[in-house]
């Protein structure tokens, strides 16, 4: 089910705005109703959520970018296809 604004989570968080969407997913602003506290909530699509408990690099850049095994291993790993 499509999460969408206003929807109530467990009975206990209630979604009041879509923060951000991309290719991984959605950000959701949600109100936890008891605490009255802010909070945000990841939704990923359902096609990376094959990759539930695995580690993927989604955005390479920053200490990759210098760590010389950080950068091989990268390499070694997208060349497999």
């Amino acid at each position: 089910m499509p999460l969408t604004t206003g929807q109530i989570l467990n009975n206990r968080y209630r979604i009041f705005t879509l923060l951000g969407q991309g290719g991984f997913g959605a950000e959701w602003g949600i109100l936890c109703i008891a605490h009255n506290i802010a909070k945000v909530l990841a939704e990923a699509l359902p096609y990376i959520q094959r990759f539930h408990g695995k580690t993927m690099v989604i955005k390479y850049g920053g200490n990759a970018m210098v760590d010389d095994k950080l950068k091989s291993g990268f390499a070694r790993e997208n060349h497999r296809g």
